[in-house]
């Protein structure tokens, strides 16, 4: 309509700024992110030209699949008993549908067009990640941080590790398909800036996304030039998993002899040993020639907190503090304490309960997965613990609901039920939903949902690799691998992240290079 009015591509460009706008808004603000969605279909009524998009819909069988699994949502209030939140996740996903739509409905074709989208998002991902750094090492402002997983200013630290990772595949296809090479270092500076902050954030599942992708992208390059180089690559890649694994695998505990622990202090102060607490930190056991009344007499003199009550990360702060000495192999009483120095109280306060927790960057987060691994009797306040919580209440919810399930609505009532059945360890606070997408597909439809997801999953997989769309395989690689960690087309932030990538090659692009 506006097109004949104004003799120009209006609506053209009206596409393509409302999708700009939701990319950019993906890292930033949910309101633009809305905007945006909402933007696209907006501008699809206002042309009206619903002949053609009926036309490209119909031709377009990867949206097929989608349709079909969208509509479960729909289809899944018939036996869903809250039927409230069955709605409320339905309009969530509404983003899942009305985001591609707009991208097959009115296909943009232009490589330079899809290039306008992914510039808005990198320069979101540019200002919002400079701001997190800038906070968290006081450039400007004074927020006070007790955990690197707070470096997030914007929302979920664990969508925007992701949405970085993105931000790295998208500097990657940017670097192959420019012709200048002034603009392939920019870029290159651009992905080195993004592998920084993915290293020192933290955040497990945007590690996990951006080695994903790197192994994607490597991959793919080498096949293309040597494919006995991608065979030694991909030997190297199984050697490293393999002595990763043999990092976390826990050490064997070393065996105490009780009879040589000593039984006083320097002081004359009786030791308590609890030895059936086999809780260690670096193979080493944390209860054991624990002198309580030393450690609280000391902490008193050099602390304002209460060494009964929590440290800053809302932990006890006597155990924080005797994890900590552990760590360093100190006596815990009060000569051992007396070694600390003004940095380890401050440590302690802030809920760091071992020195391994300040080695740099996501392998902090790798020493806190070992020690998790090596210290599984309680799952609350350990992320991959409480996974493994998740994903055995989920399977027991499957075993019963496993064809149809329990409908979308009824999930997180299903697990309070089973959490409840199994006796679960984890407190109230914890007992949440599977944080896997495939077990949260499968509990809400059944396999037959299950296998609906997996169908559209692998379709855009196998057009992406027809296509020789390098960014969309490295996007849903990513999607497919940490689907297996998190929920994450559960929340409208990761619906709209996924929505938008999975419409950006939802249609064959042109090929010309920039």
């Amino acid at each position: 309509m506006l097109d004949r009015l104004f003799g120009y591509k209006v609506h053209n460009l009206l596409h393509v700024l409302g999708m700009s706008v939701l990319a950019f808004g993906l890292p930033l603000n949910k309101v633009l992110m809305s905007i945006g969605a909402i933007w696209g279909v907006s501008n699809l009524v206002l042309e009206g030209d619903f002949k053609t998009y009926w036309v490209n819909i119909k031709r377009n069988k990867v949206f097929h699949w989608l349709i079909a699994f969208f509509s479960l949502h729909i289809i899944g209030l018939l036996w869903s008993s809250d039927i409230s939140y069955a709605t409320h996740d339905l309009l969530i996903k509404l983003p899942l549908l009305s985001v591609p739509l707009a991208f097959v409905a009115r296909p943009i074709v232009e490589r330079k067009n899809i290039n306008l989208i992914l510039y808005a998002l990198i320069a979101s991902l540019l200002f919002t990640s400079i701001t997190n750094i800038g906070y968290y090492l006081q450039w400007f402002g004074a927020k006070e941080y007790t955990d690197f997983r707070q470096l997030s200013l914007f929302g979920s630290h664990i969508r925007y590790g992701v949405l970085i990772a993105l931000g790295g595949a998208i500097c990657l296809y940017f670097i192959i398909k420019i012709n200048s090479t002034y603009l392939k270092i920019i870029w290159g500076f651009v992905f080195c800036w993004f592998s920084i902050y993915t290293f020192y954030s933290q955040v497990l599942s945007g590690a996990v996304s951006f080695i994903v992708i790197l192994l994607v992208f490597i991959f793919s390059f080498l096949y293309k030039y040597n494919k006995l180089l991608t065979i030694v690559f991909g030997l190297i890649g199984l050697c490293v998993f393999y002595f990763l694994i043999q990092f976390l695998i826990p050490q064997k505990q070393i065996l105490i002899d009780v009879s040589s622990l000593p039984k006083k202090t320097i002081e004359g102060n009786l030791y308590t040993n609890h030895l059936d607490d086999k809780m260690t930190e670096n193979n080493r056991r944390i209860y054991i020639t624990v002198c309580k009344y030393e450690l609280k007499r000391e902490w008193d003199k050099v602390s304002k907190m209460v060494y009964e009550k929590m440290d800053k990360k809302n932990q006890p702060l006597q155990y924080s503090l005797m994890r900590y000495m552990t760590s360093k192999n100190l006596s815990k009483d009060a000569v051992g304490f007396k070694k600390l120095t003004k940095q380890d109280i401050l440590n302690v306060e802030n809920g760091i309960s071992s020195v391994d927790q300040l080695k740099t960057g996501i392998l902090g987060r790798l020493y806190g997965v070992k020690y998790e691994l090596s210290n599984h009797s309680d799952p609350n306040g350990h992320s991959l613990l409480q996974r493994f919580e998740y994903w055995k209440t989920a399977k027991n919810i499957i075993q019963n609901n496993w064809i149809i399930g329990v409908g979308n609505g009824d999930v997180q009532h299903a697990f309070d039920m089973q959490y409840e059945k199994d006796n679960s360890l984890l407190s109230p606070s914890n007992r949440v939903r599977a944080h896997n997408m495939y077990l949260t597909v499968w509990i809400s439809f059944g396999v037959f949902g299950l296998i609906l997801f997996l169908v559209f999953i692998f379709s855009y997989l196998k057009q992406s690799i027809k296509n020789n769309e390098l960014l969309a395989l490295m996007f849903i690689s990513s999607a497919i691998v940490t689907f297996t960690i998190e929920d994450s087309i559960e929340t409208q932030l990761g619906v709209c992240i996924f929505s938008l990538f999975i419409g950006l090659f939802i249609n064959k692009i042109e090929t010309n290079r920039l």
